[in-house]
């Protein structure tokens, strides 16, 4: 019996495998966030920070003649999220509001660590970039606040996909 043989009766590579227990790990942490992202309920600002955006948003409506945003005094905040947030949450039942703004704001800490992804595995390889993003799942400050904070996930997908981007035009160099 050859080698190869021998290989092949053993089953798949310890990489492969180690690759798989971490996919499913990642997979099983991204369901809870799910989960957790449902029945979690709001937090205490965000009530208000909902109501500020659509006072934000009829100032847009109005072109800028309806000033009630400023009663708020949250003028100095200029809504970079909270109004397409509220925007998309004004999209589902009032029932729902807060849950399709918990799921928005999963999405978005889904595309940070999907952008951590591909800039780890670009500048290492795939397994330093699975264990970097099981390390930010299992990072009780990232999964908290995956759902409720509505300004650091934006700005660090924002972030992410710069990252990426400098990345493809460094290589291109």
């Amino acid at each position: 019996m050859y080698w190869s043989q021998v290989r092949i009766l053993a089953g798949p590579p310890l990489n492969m495998q180690s690759n798989k227990i971490l996919l499913s790990l990642i997979f099983i942490l991204l369901l809870f966030g799910i989960y957790c992202s449902l029945i979690i309920g709001i937090s205490w600002d965000e009530h208000f920070a909902q109501i500020h955006a659509l006072a934000k948003i009829d100032f847009i409506k109005s072109l800028g003649q309806n000033k009630d945003y400023l009663k708020y005094e949250d003028f100095h905040n200029p809504g970079f999220f909270e109004v397409p947030l509220a925007f998309f949450s004004s999209l589902f039942p009032s029932y729902f509001m807060y849950e399709a703004r918990h799921i928005l704001n999963l999405l978005l800490s889904f595309g940070t660590l999907f952008g951590v992804f591909l800039v780890v595995k670009d500048n290492f390889d795939k397994k330093i970039a699975l264990i970097t993003v099981l390390l930010c799942l299992l990072n009780p400050f990232f999964f908290w606040f995956n759902v409720y904070n509505r300004k650091r996930y934006a700005n660090m997908f924002c972030l992410c996909v710069a990252n990426v981007f400098c990345c493809e035009l460094y290589k291109k160099f």
